[in-house]
This record gives C-alpha cells, sequence and structure tokens, in this order.
C-alpha cells in the first residue's frame, strides 16, 4: 500500500526532491490568447473558427478527401470546394459543441430541432464528403505508418497543435 502521507512528498520551502507544489499550478491566464485577440474580429465568427482550422489544413484535408474519392469512384469528377468543407468542419465542430453525439444525424437539418449553420447545408453532401472524408493520402499510408504510429492524422494534428 502507497503511503501518501505529508512525509514522503516534499515541502514548498524544503531542499530535498520530490513533489512540489509549484509543480501543480497552472500559471495560464484564462480567456482568449493575445494571437487570437488581435485576429479575432467582433461579431465575425469566422475569425474565430480560422484559429482551430486554418487554410493550409482545410487544403490538405480537401486534398486527401478528392483524392480518396477519385479513387473510390474511379473518375476524377468528384469535386469538393473549401466552402462546402469548411461548412462540413463547422457542422461536425458543432455537434460536439452541443454535446449531440449520440442524436440521429438528421435532426441537425430538422426545422424543429436543427441548427441553421446545417439547415443552409445540404444533408446530401454532408453524407457524401463524410463518405470520403480522409486525412491522409492512401498511396502513402503504409509507408508513414512504418516510422509513425498515428500517420493517419499527424499532418493535421500537428498543425492544429
Amino acid at each position: 500500500m502507497v503511503d501518501f502521507s505529508e512525509k514522503h512528498f516534499a515541502s514548498p520551502n524544503s531542499a530535498s526532491t520530490g513533489w512540489r507544489s509549484q509543480h501543480n499550478v497552472l500559471r495560464d491566464k484564462p480567456g482568449p490568447t493575445a494571437h487570437a485577440k488581435r485576429r479575432i474580429v467582433t461579431g465575425v465568427m469566422s475569425t474565430a473558427w480560422r484559429l482551430i482550422i486554418d487554410d493550409s489544413m482545410l487544403k490538405h484535408i480537401q486534398k486527401c478527401t478528392v483524392t480518396e474519392a477519385h479513387r473510390a469512384l474511379g473518375n476524377d469528377e468528384w469535386k469538393l470546394s473549401l466552402e462546402d468543407l469548411d461548412a462540413f468542419l463547422g457542422i461536425r465542430y458543432v455537434r460536439g459543441a452541443l454535446e449531440s453525439k449520440g442524436m440521429e444525424l438528421d435532426l441537425l437539418w430538422s426545422e424543429k430541432y436543427g441548427v441553421q449553420l446545417c439547415q443552409d447545408t445540404s444533408r446530401n453532401r454532408f453524407r457524401e464528403i463524410m463518405k470520403y472524408l480522409r486525412f491522409d493520402l492512401r498511396a502513402k499510408r503504409s509507408e508513414r505508418l512504418k516510422e509513425e504510429k498515428y500517420a493517419l492524422i499527424s499532418d493535421i494534428w500537428e498543425r492544429f497543435i
């Protein structure tokens, strides 16, 4: 049994090694960072959204998703605009923010229970994008997985961080 009494942990003023109370103190100030404050325009939601999902991330996801659609369909006719992809990701984000993970997807487009963002977007187009959505290029996947465990998402994850 582990003894968690005070004698096993160093006090903040002691010279011995061990846990110190300063290690457990969060020093970040709550609220938006200075970087965010400079870039967010009041009343323009897209400026806050661009701090989470930027253009380089959108373009990477677009390229991977279109490549997957072309592979699956066997032709190069399927297109995906950055606007459609942005709306798709926004809907996914709103769904999470509303804690509606268990909610039937169609209810997001419901006139009674739905979200305005969803009502401005085609449900069929949303499903189509979901079908082909990729964050990596399948052709390079096996090679990258040998080197990196999270290769399927790492490009986007690193940019997100």
